[in-house]
């Protein structure tokens, strides 16, 4: 059985200076947007930059970012559909 994914995307990361903001997004194929990524402790994203993954925690809009949060407690590889 496959585990139920919060969202899947591409994970990339992004140039920031400041301690609060994620240093990864998730995006579509495409390039859009998905989310921006904060890992639980324990989880490095750094190993999964540029790849297609499925992640699982608890997600949602954050206002400062203008934009979905997704807190990943799991992380794995997938096959995206376009």
């Amino acid at each position: 059985m496959s585990p139920q994914f919060t969202g899947a995307g591409i994970v990339r990361p992004i140039a920031t200076n400041h301690p609060k903001l994620p240093s990864f997004v998730l995006v579509a194929p495409d390039g859009r947007l998905l989310a921006f990524l904060r890992p639980a402790a324990g989880i490095s994203l750094a190993g999964w930059v540029n790849r297609s993954v499925g992640v699982t925690g608890p997600r949602g809009f954050n206002r400062d970012l203008q934009a979905d949060l997704l807190q990943i407690r799991s992380i794995h590889p997938v096959r995206l559909r376009r």
